[in-house]
């Protein structure tokens, strides 16, 4: 939200507050002058008031996006790290695995093309796995951004929409008052027109989609897409296998 629709957020409470409509007592004569000379004396005021009070609300709400931000970004590198350090371990134990099978294989020409074999079929398997779980990542990461941008979108329109509807509320009493029409009306008026921009903003706020439920869905989209990985990494694996055991079994005598 830029800086002008929080500017008139965080004033609107100090506008509404200030033409509430006055107590039936009010209606005397003597108390709606007075009630309506303060009145614009102190909407002259209400822009540059709000906007001294936005600075601070400004600095503390953009200070807060970059801190998620950065711990967006720190969680990330956390995960990419998790999973390379992983990957890792799983490299130094399945070579140490294959050592182990080229002791066995020893000198003989067939055991070995098969053990190449075997150690090409593993290594396109892994390949394979690691490509399609970055993918899987990456689709999520797109994912998000792309919901959280959407939905900042939607409440960026939104709050233009209020913003102008209080903007041109706020002028127009200025100039009502300054054309010397009924303070009373004015307020009144003012009062009517920005609470319903008010509750057209939250109503339009709440139609927006949540987050949470497009990240759910998300979310089931990369679990499945984990799922296939491994399932197929072990398919491949399997099948390497049972390839690396056929060409190594002793034949048998007739």
């Amino acid at each position: 939200m830029n800086k002008r629709v929080l500017s008139v957020a965080v004033g609107l409470a100090m506008v509404i507050g200030l033409v509430a409509p006055a107590v039936a007592s009010a209606n005397e004569g003597s108390a709606t002058t007075t009630i309506g000379k303060n009145f614009c004396s102190m909407l002259s005021n209400v822009t540059a008031k709000i906007d001294q009070r936005s600075v601070t609300a400004q600095t503390k709400l953009s200070a807060r996006q970059t801190e998620r931000e950065q711990n967006l970004a720190v969680r990330q590198a956390a995960s990419d790290k998790k999973r390379e350090d992983n990957r890792s371990k799983a490299d130094v134990k399945r070579d140490k695995n294959l050592g182990k099978l080229e002791v066995k294989a020893g000198n003989d020409p067939a055991k070995q093309q098969a053990l190449n074999a075997f150690n090409q079929a593993v290594e396109t398997a892994v390949t394979v796995r690691r490509t399609a779980i970055d993918a899987a990542v990456q689709a999520f990461r797109d994912g998000e951004k792309s919901a959280v941008d959407t939905r900042k979108a939607a409440i960026d329109a939104a709050a233009k929409i209020y913003t102008d509807a209080v903007n041109a509320a706020l002028a127009k009493a200025n100039a009502d008052c300054a054309a010397g029409a009924s303070a009373w009306e004015t307020r009144t008026t003012l009062h009517t027109t920005l609470k319903a921009a008010r509750d057209k903003f939250n109503a339009d706020r709440q139609a927006v989609e949540k987050i949470s439920a497009s990240v759910k869905n998300l979310v089931s989209v990369r679990q499945a897409a984990f799922e296939k990985a491994v399932s197929d990494f072990k398919a491949a694996v399997e099948k390497a296998k049972a390839d690396l055991k056929a060409a190594i079994k002793p034949a048998t005598t007739p």
